[in-house]
């Protein structure tokens, strides 16, 4: 079965003040990466916080030729299609439902931990995988998190 894994880097988390800077997602069928992949750095229309840049290591000069998401959002919709796609926090639900006017089911692999983990000490990402021994390679970047999340997912048999 297919499943399609999403993460989004943006300026910050106000979903209508803020911008998406990166998205990627990945499709996979009986978790293996099928090679379909929907990847973009996305200019913003606001500067870059040090905050942010720190974060994700994503600078002005990264993004100063990319174009801005609603320029992408229909190659996006047309990759996606009506498809359910996994998440790991609400914050790509409320961006692309509430702003944008996705449709799509959002399936939200954290709350899926919480239920099943009530014991961490946090639900940050990087925490959950180091649960499972899972070591990313990186992280706040959206294609290193859909592959960490991918990975979760396999060991909690999604």
């Amino acid at each position: 079965m297919s499943k399609y894994v999403m993460d989004i880097e943006s300026t910050g988390l106000n979903i209508f003040k803020d911008d998406i800077i990166e998205i990627c997602v990945m499709k996979f069928d009986n978790n293996y990466i099928m090679g379909d992949t929907f990847s973009q750095l996305l200019k913003p229309k606001k500067r870059l916080s040090n905050k942010i840049i720190k974060l994700t290591g994503i600078t002005e000069e990264m993004l100063n030729d990319k174009v801005y998401f609603s320029e992408v959002k229909r190659n996006l919709q047309c990759f996606i299609r009506s498809n359910p796609i996994y998440i790991y926090s609400s914050f790509e639900d409320r961006f692309l439902t509430k702003r944008y006017g996705f449709k799509n089911k959002f399936i939200d692999v954290l709350s899926i931990v919480k239920r099943r983990f009530p014991y961490l000490k946090n639900y940050k990402l990087i925490t959950v995988l180091n649960r499972f021994g899972i070591k990313p390679e990186v992280s706040h970047r959206a294609g290193g998190d859909v592959m960490s999340l991918s990975w979760l997912m396999r060991e909690l048999r999604l």
